[in-house]
C-alpha cells in the first residue's frame, strides 16, 4: 500500500508560519510510520518497536546492477562463536515451504556462473554451478547431468565402488568352426583399476553338443591389454548335451600399483536340460583359475577381450554367449 504523502525534505519552508508547525510535524510522523511499518514492528511495544518483521528489496529497475545484500568487516575474537546468519522458526502447515530459495532467470550469463559459493581464505570450498554441478574443495562430486564422479575420493572413502562400465546384450554364437573366436570385446577406461580397485566380468551363455560323436572340451581365453590373463577348458561337454547353461565370473584386481594385477576365474557349466530360457540347472562342471604377477599399465585405456575355441568344427557343436557385464568394484 503506497504512502499517503510523497517524501518532502523542503517542508516546512523558512517562510511558513509557526502556527502550521504542528501539522507539519504530524505529517512527518505519518510519513515515517507508513514507510517504517512496511517491514518493522510499529507502535507495538517499546521492546519490539523498530525491529524487522521482514525484509523486502525493491523491484526490477530500481535495483539493477547493485548488490542486494552486502556485509563486510565481521570479526569474531576471543571465545566468541556467534553465527553471522541464523534463521529460526516453526513449520506447522499443510503446504510445502522452502526455507531458502533463489530463483534466477538466466538469459546470457557466463557458463561458469555460480548459484552458491563458500570460500575460506579466498579459496572455494563448496560451490554449485548454474548447471547444478557440485564441487567440494576442488573435487567435482556431481556433474551437470547429476552423476557422482568422485565416489572413490576421500569424501566417500568408506563407500564401495560399484559401477557398470561395459555391457553386451546381443547374442553371439560360435558354431561350425574350431577357430578361436571373439565373443566379447570392450575398453576398460584408464584409471579404472587404480592401485586398489578391480573389475568383475560376468558372462552368461550356453553350450550345445547334439551328436558330435564325442565329448568336447571348449577353451575360453580372457585378455586384458593384449595380455592373456586366463585361458582354460570350460568343461567336458558330453555327446548329446543340449543347451547346457554356462556362467563365467572373472575378477581382475590391482595389487598396490597401477601396473600390477591379479586375476581369478570361476566357470560353471550346467547339466543338459535345454535351458535356453534360462531355467535354473544343477552344476555339472566347475572350474577355477588364478594368475598373479600381471603387469599391464592401467593408467591407459585397455582392451578387455574374451574368446572361445570350440573343440570341433561342426554344426552339431556350438557355444553361445547371451550377455556380458563388466563392473568396476573396490
Amino acid at each position: 500500500m503506497p504512502a499517503t504523502n510523497s517524501w518532502n525534505e523542503t517542508s516546512p519552508a523558512g517562510t511558513d508560519l509557526v502556527s502550521s508547525l504542528d501539522n507539519t510535524i504530524r505529517a512527518k510522523l505519518l510519513d515515517i510510520r507508513e514507510r517504517m511499518e512496511l517491514e518493522h514492528y510499529w507502535n507495538d511495544d517499546t521492546t519490539s518497536d523498530g525491529k524487522h518483521i521482514n525484509i523486502t528489496i525493491a523491484g526490477a529497475g530500481v535495483i539493477a546492477n547493485k548488490a542486494l545484500l552486502a556485509a563486510s568487516g565481521g570479526s569474531l575474537t576471543g571465545s566468541n562463536a556467534q553465527s553471522w546468519m541464523s534463521i529460526a522458526g516453526t513449520w506447522n502447515t499443510t503446504g510445502t515451504p522452502t526455507a531458502v530459495e533463489v530463483a534466477i532467470t538466466d538469459t546470457a550469463s557466463n557458463a561458469a556462473s555460480l548459484l552458491f559459493n563458500l570460500l575460506v581464505g579466498g579459496v572455494s570450498k563448496f560451490k554449485v554451478g548454474k548447471d547444478g554441478a557440485v564441487t567440494v574443495s576442488g573435487v567435482a562430486l556431481i556433474t551437470a547431468a547429476g552423476k557422482i564422479t568422485s565416489i572413490s575420493s576421500t569424501y566417500f572413502a568408506d563407500l564401495p565402488v560399484v559401477k557398470t562400465i561395459l555391457v553386451k546384450t546381443a547374442d553371439t554364437e560360435v558354431v561350425s568352426t574350431a577357430v578361436e573366436t571373439t565373443v566379447f570385446t570392450g575398453t576398460v577406461p584408464a584409471g579404472t583399476l587404480s592401485t586398489n580397485r578391480g573389475i568383475e566380468l560376468t558372462l552368461v551363455g550356453n553350450i550345445e553338443n547334439t551328436g558330435s560323436g564325442g565329448t568336447r572340451n571348449p577353451v575360453v581365453t580372457i585378455k586384458y591389454g593384449g595380455t592373456t590373463v586366463f585361458t582354460g577348458i570350460l568343461g567336458s561337454i558330453a555327446d548329446g548335451a543340449n543347451r547346457c547353461a554356462w556362467v563365467l565370473r572373472f575378477l581382475l584386481y590391482a595389487q598396490g600399483a597401477t601396473d600390477a594385477q591379479t586375476a581369478e576365474v570361476v566357470s560353471h557349466v550346467g547339466k543338459d536340460d535345454d535351458a535356453a530360457g534360462g531355467a535354473l540347472t544343477a552344476v555339472e562342471t566347475t572350474r577355477v583359475g588364478f594368475k598373479r604377477g600381471l603387469a599391464v599399465d592401467s593408467t591407459a585405456n585397455q582392451t578387455l577381450l574374451v574368446t572361445v575355441t570350440p573343440d570341433l568344427s561342426s554344426a552339431t557343436f556350438s557355444i553361445r554367449v547371451d550377455s556380458v557385464r563388466v563392473t568396476q568394484i573396490a
